[in-house]
Parts: C-alpha cells; structure tokens; sequence
C-alpha cells in the first residue's frame, strides 16, 4: 500500500507539472513532453517559445535558473516508448542539484531497459550528454539511455555526491583522430560518486555490442579528489554490466578508497584499471594488490590476499573478464580464505577491497579442473542397414569369440580387449530402424579410444564410430526441489535442464485468469506489475482466498525456485510473472471469466514474452482468434489448457483458444505418463492436441498464502508456459516457432492412454514434454537472417540504423552478421548491429545481410528508398464556412517519417510551426477571420530524420454570415 501511495504522489506530481512547475520543500520539477531539440536561441530570444517548451533542453536550461535548491526534471512524453532524443545541439551543463530521472516516464520498467533514449548522433564532438558543474552537487541521472555520442562522455562529473542508475550506455565517447583528448561512457572527476544498476556497452541481455570505444568508467582526481566512490552494489540490480568498451571497462585514476563491487565487466580492453605512477601517493586506489587464487578442489576455491579482505569471487572466460557475480567471503588475519561456490564457466577471477575501501584490480584467472569429457573403456557403433551382421551380440563371459563380418576386427579387438558388444537402445531398438544398429562397445580401459574410433571409421559397413560423452549436470538441483510434491519436475527432467540454464528471470509469462496473490510468498520476488482488466485497476489480487485458480497456475509456471528449501519449484526457473486478473469481483461462479480476451490484449501491450491461459470454451470466435494473430505476429508465445471434458464422449472435439491458429494446445498426464482420465484428446480428424504434461495432482501455490495439489490440464498449460520460458532464456533470438517446434519435436512418445482410445492418430499430440532435450534441441536451430531498421524511407545523406533480428540459436561462437549496402556508405559490415548507413543520391537501394552460424546459413535482402519528401494538399477541404465555424485542411506527407514539423502563414504572417506531428496525412484545423476570405500557406514540412521540403500549398477559405453547412 505504501509503495501505491508513493506511485499516486509521483502521478499527481508529472500531472501538475503539464501545467506548471511544482515547487515543494524547495524542489522543483519539470516534465520533459517532447522529443524534439530546438536551437538554444529559441530559448535565449524567448524562454516560453512553444518550439521548446516541453524539451529536454527546455527543462535542464530552466532547472539551471530555477531558485529552487534543487530540481527534478521527469519525463511524460506522450505514446508508446521507447522515446528517442535525437540531440541536434550540445545540452547545457547542470549547475545545480538536478535530478534527471527516465524512470518517471509512464511504462518504465527497469527489466525492458530506458524508456528514453538520448541520442548524440547529430552532435558534435566534446558534446557530453550530461556534465555536473561543480555546482551541481549531489545531482542524479536515472533511467537514462544514453547512445551514439562520438568523442564525448555521456556523463561527466566535476563535483561531488553524484548518482548515476540504472543508465544505459551505447557507443559512448573515443578519440578524434589529432586531438589529444580521450572521453568515456561515465568519467567522474569528485568524491562520493555512486554508480548502480548501470549497462554500458551492451543490451539487457549482455549479448549485444555497443561499446564505448574507451573507458566505460573512468574516476580521476583534479582540483577535487575523486575518492569514495561506489560502483555496484550487492542489492538486487545494483551491480553494473560492463562490456566491450576498446580500453579498461573500469579505471580508477589519482583516487582512492573507491568500492568496486559484485559487477560484471567482460570483452573489454581490460577489467579493472588502476593507474599507478611513479609518485606512489597519485596510485588508483593506493595500488591495492589483487588476490591470488591458489587452488579450486571439489567446488572449494582458496587464495591468498591481505589480512582482512573482503575476498568476490566471479567466474570468468579468462584474465580480465568478471562474467559472473558467484559469491564474497573473507581473508582471515594471515591472509587465507576460501569460498564454496559453482559456475559454468571454465575459469574463476576475484577482486579484493581493503578495510578502506579500497577495491584491486581483478586477480589473474584461475583455471578449473577440466573434468573427463569421454567414457574411458566405452564407444558407440552404428553399422549400415545394408550390413546387419556386420557386429553382432558378444560377452566375454559367456562367449568364446566374438562374431563379425568386418575385417581386422578379431585383430584389433584382441589388442583393445574387447570383452562386450551390446545393442545401445535394448527395448526401442527391436522395433526401431533408426535405433536397430547401434551398438556399444567395452574394452580395457586404458587403451586409447581414438584408436578403435579410427579403425571402425575406416570400415565401409560402419555409418559411424564415436567415443561416448559424459554427460553432468551443470547446475545443483534448486533446494526446494527436494520435496516430494513435486514429482512433474522430475519426469519432465527438470533438473537436467537447469544444469544448462537456470535463470529464466528475464523471461515473463502473463497469466490471464481469475486473479493472482502477488504477495505470495513463494511467488513475491517474481511477480511483477500486473492489471485487473475485468475491475479496471492495478490490483490483480483475489478477493477472497477461494479465487485459487490463477495463484496456482503462478506457481506451477514461475514460482521461486532455490530459495532455501522453501515450498515450490518451477520449471521456468524465476520467470517473471506478470498477474492479469480477467474476472469481476462481483462474478460468484467459480467457474467463469469475464472478457479473458481484454486480459490478452494487457499482456501483448504490456511486453508478455510468454502468455499463459488455462480456461476455454466449445465455440469458436474469430474476434479471438484476430487477438491471438497479433499476440503471434508481436513474437509471442501462446499457451493454452485443452479442457477437462476427457469423460464426455465430445473430448476429442476442438476446444478454443486451444485449437486457434499459433496456440501451444496442452493435455494433461499423470504420474504414470498416461492420459489425465478428465483430459481433453484428439483423434483423426481433430489433430489439435500439441503436447501434453503433468497435470494431475500438482503442488503448487494458493490465494490463502500456502500450497495444495490440484489437478486439470488448467494445471498442464502453466507447466509448458514455464518450459518455454527456460527454453527462451537459452535461445532469446528464437521465434515462437521455432521454440514450439523443438518443445513439440522433443517430446517423450512412450505416454499412452489406459481408456481405449486410439492415440496413432496424435490424439495426444507429439507426446508429453521433456525439458532436458526441449533445452538441447535449440542449440541446434539454424538461422533465420532478419533485420530492421529506423527509417525505410530518407532523404539523401539520411543516416539510417541496421538493427539485426535474426532468429534462431544466436549469438553462439563463431557467428558472423555479412552485411552489404549497395550504394551505400559504407557499402559492408560485419558488425550484428553496424553504424548508421547512408546513401547520398536519391534512388532504391539494396541492403542485404547473411548470417552464418555452426548450424547453417541465411541471407535477407530489403530495399531503401532515398528521395525527398512530397506534401499534397488532400481533396475535398472546406472552401467555405460560416462565421465562427471551423475549416479543414488536409496534408499527405509522402516520402518522410515522423514525427513532423509544419510551418504555414496566415495571409502572409508566419504562424509558430506545428511540431511532433504522428498522423498522416495530417488535418489542420482553422478558423478563419469573419466576413472576409483567409489565405492559409503551408511553405514547408520537415520530416525524420531532419529532412526539410518546401512547399507552396496556398488554401483560401471563406467565411461568411449565413445559416449553413460547410461547402467542400
């Protein structure tokens, strides 16, 4: 409740502040409405000029004069975000206490990334996006992305107690060539600094590369020391992404006592950089030594550092690179310490900081044991069809020699002694062509592998020979995946799979149902913001704790997993919940929904990866299925519960949303991987059915803040919704195709029905769900060359943004993004996103770009118009009015892309240009002068990016006494 009063506050702040500026304990605030970025001398000739109030410019120049102590400045641009600045001139410099915060533009979420854009393409070197004067102590910048700002800091501080958080910064500061000075994403040149929840160089997901072509961050003392400064934080999202910047991601200059603490810094030119000069008393951080890491046995790492440190540990791909935060422990007096921890990685690196704060570079990587790949002793053999007896049964025990129609085999057998050949897949085997001839081999185990490999290789009967991996988990089952209850994990094979992912938290799943107890406590942390269509307001909570349903459904599909033993675990593995409540307080059927599709609708506009939906009806609807096409179209997946008719003799019949074009259609299975007896089905001519899961007896989470074992394929769908989310976290690029196809492509097909019916026929689809080879499948999806871009349409010398989009198991190693701009300049990259493009002479242009991964290879091909752009005056508009009356004047703009900016006269006197125009064509209303006729001129349109036409459109209407309608 507090938290929702605090939200009100900030509302009713941003909504006062439309009109004018709200001054509070001595603080103003400003809100920040447009995106355009008039000439600073709009401002100075006329600080209320309309072109620039509502701009960022406008709002930082009039926070700098503000009496005020400090000033916020917020943000409430109106539509969709995310909003781009695109800057045309330098921003001022604060000089003042001013707070900057992004995260105050209505739909911010911290998970999706900024919400408002800065972008420094226009600007010219040396224009840093924000610079605190030393006036400007203890200012703040929130929320912001900050990109494309060449030779310039997106942020520089020369004062002290400033916080910058939970910022983004992309392509961010260099070197001109022949000028001597460098800039970086973040320089801090004064005390108390505190730097969190910040991603530089790269996306939310840390897979993209914007670096900043310098330092990231870089902390130096001048006239102010630049001591005592915080980068991180051990909070949830306090800690910083830094990567891919050309120099160190962090250096600390002539300063001290700084914490570094707990981020992730990788693929940059260093890690952690402390200058260190002649003249000790000038060393970063005093020249704090790193530890040295010793040993790792048995998940135990030990090392060695000064008495007392405070020792974190990360895992890292080699020296430099912190990848990922692991754990903190603490030197003892003499220096030693150790920590238990586990990482993927092939490599630990650490960090330790004084009792002064003083943080170390990061140590020299440690490499950790590499554990036996293969099985000693063992291959796998499968002989051609043609060949059935080309090996055959054989145990030393009971057999005198062995049997084989492959020459030099009895040889080679004697020497590697071979003392057993078996059929690999004993039960499938028999009956399978694919699975009929492969064998296993045993022999003595110190003979080499490779040896027997390469002789059975050489063998035209052999399809091939191959040493046997050693399969491990990667990841220790979560400590609440002990209790019992929880049988559908274990037959899914849940725990394989999260030994390859296990951290789906930037996945969220929509559930639309009756309602959702956010407060749960095995569902709190993962639940985020979600809406009460059906009531049309933010609380998705229950009414009472007999509204179960949706809470239970939450459970199965993303409760909190790995928290201390306690209560569930999901599949998912801390997907993000997002609640969408679809039934009135006020409806007392248990059993019914109100207008579910509004809920589907919240979710798409609310950035659902996943949307979950156990409920459905007999009878189709062709309004639902046009939601669920654009649910598909914006990349999402659909889940949905097949019903519970199973004993109604109609059980097979089509069930919707279910059977509706690109939902995932779920059936329930039981313990014993059979049919739910009350699961719906299909049969020859209803193939509907898409997969099936546990449904039947699942503990999970309730609305009276405990757990209960419910049963339904309402139960199976959150179950498959999970799946797919872990699935997403491993391939984030992949479609919902393609995550469908391997979900349904992995399937365990030994499920059966113990009522009679016919199952030949996919009446229980391809079978029930296996996480562990759903998981595997994906790294096995080919590409699929895709891209967009910001404008399709320019003018010549335009610049114009490639963005990759490509589908499929993407990025892994040894990806390549080919990129060719025919005309363009420049005319190729082989960068996944490359710098803008532009082509200088009016034509249609080809853009093409060939991704190439381990999988395979595809090419895209799209077209670029450059031209300029053309106004028209639309036919019919008013000639005449009567007085008093309004006329209309109708603009296409053709060629050019919003948002637009008109200038037009009113017989002759210019009249202040209409800015941030989004409809096309565009209406201008008027009202002409009585009694006479008006002359309205459009002299010019300009368009994005910055692209002017001028025009000579001239409407001349009238307007006179009369009793009349408008004459067209």
């Amino acid at each position: 409740m507090k938290k929702l009063q605090i939200q009100k506050k900030v509302l009713g702040l941003m909504l006062l502040s439309l009109v004018f500026n709200v001054s509070l304990q001595g603080q103003d605030t400003i809100t920040v409405t447009k995106t355009t970025d008039p000439d600073p001398w709009v401002y100075l000739n006329n600080p209320e000029d309309p072109e620039v109030v509502g701009t960022l410019q406008y709002a930082i120049r009039t926070a700098n004069n503000s009496p005020a102590d400090a000033v916020v400045i917020v943000f409430n641009i109106p539509g969709l975000g995310p909003h781009v600045i695109y800057l045309n001139n330098y921003l001022p410099a604060l000089t003042k206490p001013i707070t900057i915060d992004g995260s105050t533009q209505p739909g911010y979420n911290y998970n999706n990334g900024p919400s408002i854009i800065i972008d420094g393409t226009n600007v010219p070197i040396y224009s840093h996006c924000f610079n605190f004067t030393s006036y400007a102590d203890s200012g703040k910048v929130i929320g912001i992305h900050i990109r494309n700002f060449w030779a310039s800091n997106g942020v520089m501080v020369f004062t002290g107690n400033i916080t910058i958080k939970d910022c983004m910064f992309w392509n961010v500061g260099g070197q001109e060539p022949g000028y001597p000075w460098r800039d970086m994403g973040i320089y801090i040149a004064g005390p108390n600094a505190i730097l969190q929840g910040n991603i530089i160089g790269t996306d939310i997901s840390g897979t993209q590369n914007h670096g900043c072509p310098a330092e990231a961050v870089y902390v130096q003392s001048q006239w102010l020391r630049a001591d005592n400064c915080i980068i991180g934080g051990s909070v949830q999202n306090e800690s910083n992404l830094i990567a891919n910047s050309g120099w160190s991601g962090i250096t600390i200059d002539n300063a001290k006592y700084n914490k570094i603490t707990r981020n992730r810094i990788y693929n940059n030119g260093g890690g952690i950089n402390l200058v260190l000069t002649v003249d000790t008393q000038y060393w970063g951080n005093e020249g704090k030594t790193a530890p040295i890491i010793t040993s790792t046995t048995n998940n135990t790492i030990s090392g060695t550092s000064a008495p007392n440190d405070i020792i974190e540990i990360f895992g890292s791909t080699g020296n430099e690179n912190a990848n990922e935060y692991l754990t903190t422990t603490v030197a003892d007096s003499s220096g030693s310490w150790t920590a238990q921890t586990t990482t993927t990685y092939p490599n630990v690196i650490a960090t330790g900081t004084d009792g002064s704060n003083n943080t170390s570079a990061l140590s020299i990587a440690f490499q950790l044991p590499q554990p036996e790949r293969f099985e000693k002793g063992e291959i796998f053999v499968k002989t051609k069809d043609d060949y059935p007896f080309a090996i055959m049964d054989y145990d030393s025990s009971t057999s005198i020699s062995i049997q084989s129609f492959i020459i030099g085999f009895d040889s080679i057998s004697q020497v590697s002694g071979i003392n057993k050949i078996e059929r690999t897949f004993k039960i499938l085997g028999p009956t399978s062509d694919r699975l009929r001839n492969i064998f296993t081999i045993y022999f003595n185990k110190d003979y080499p592998a490779d040896s027997l490999v390469s002789f059975l290789n050489s063998k035209n009967e052999v399809l091939y020979a191959e040493k046997v991996p050693i399969y491990r988990l990667y990841q220790i089952p979560p400590s609440d995946y002990s209790n019992y209850n929880l049988w559908h994990l274990d037959i899914i094979d849940a725990p394989l799979a999260w030994g390859i992912v296990s951290n789906s938290s930037g996945v969220k799943i929509a559930v639309v149902d009756d309602a959702v107890k956010v407060d749960h406590p095995d569902l709190a942390i993962n639940v985020i913001s979600g809406y009460d269509v059906a009531d049309d307001d933010i609380y998705p909570d229950p009414l009472n704790s007999t509204i179960t349903h949706g809470t239970h459904v939450s459970g199965i599909a993303g409760g909190m997993t790995d928290n201390s033993g306690f209560g569930i675990a999901s599949i998912s593995y801390n997907a993000k919940i997002i609640p969408v409540k679809s039934k009135r307080d006020d409806n007392t059927n248990p059993e019914t929904l109100d207008q579910p599709w509004l809920g589907v609708q919240w979710a798409i506009h609310n950035d659902a990866d996943i949307i979950n939906m156990s409920w459905g009806s007999s009878d189709y609807s062709s309004t639902f299925q046009v939601i669920i096409d654009e649910a598909y179209e914006k990349g999402i997946i659909l889940v949905d519960a097949a019903g519970n008719d199973g004993l109604n003799p109609a059980a097979h019949e089509f069930h919707y949303p279910a059977a509706c074009d690109h939902v995932i259609a779920v059936g329930s299975s039981n313990e014993l991987d059979q049919r739910s007896y009350f699961s719906c089905y299909g049969d020859a001519t209803h193939d509907w059915i898409h997969v099936m899961a546990p449904g039947s007896n699942i503990w999970s989470t309730t609305a009276d803040g405990s757990f209960a074992s419910l049963s339904g394929t309402s139960q199976a769908a959150p179950l498959v919704s999970g799946l797919c989310a872990l699935m997403l976290s491993r391939c984030p690029t992949c479609t919902p195709d393609q995550i469908e196809n391997c979900l349904v492509s992995t399937c365990n097909t030994t499920i059966y029905d113990n009522s009679g019916i016919d199952i030949s026929s996919h009446a229980l689809g391809a079978g029930r769900i296996d996480a562990d080879d759903a998981i595997h499948c994906l790294e096995s999806v080919p590409p699929v060359a895709q891209f967009s871009s910001n404008y399709t349409v320019v003018c010549p010398g335009g610049p114009i943004q490639f963005i990759d989009e490509s589908t499929g198991y993407l990025p892994i190693p040894g990806t390549t993004w080919e990129w060719t701009f025919s005309g363009g300049t420049p005319g190729s990259s082989s960068s996944q996103n490359p710098s803008p493009v532009t082509f200088s002479s009016p034509g249609s242009y080809t853009v093409t770009l060939e991704v190439t991964t381990v999988n395979g290879y595809s090419i895209y091909t799209s077209n670029i118009i450059v031209t300029y752009p053309s106004v028209t005056l639309v036919t019919p508009y008013t000639a005449e009015v009567c007085d008093g009356n309004q006329g209309y004047i109708v603009i296409q703009i053709d060629n050019s892309n919003p948002p637009y900016t008109i200038n037009y006269s009113i017989n002759g006197a210019s009249q202040p240009a209409i800015t941030d125009i989004l409809q096309n064509p565009y209406v201008l209303v008027v009202t002409p002068a009585p009694g006479s006729t008006t002359t309205y001129s459009v002299t010019s349109v300009t368009g994005m990016p910055a692209c002017t036409v001028n025009t000579s459109i001239n409407v001349s209407i009238t307007s006179a006494l009369c009793d009349c309608e408008p004459k067209y």
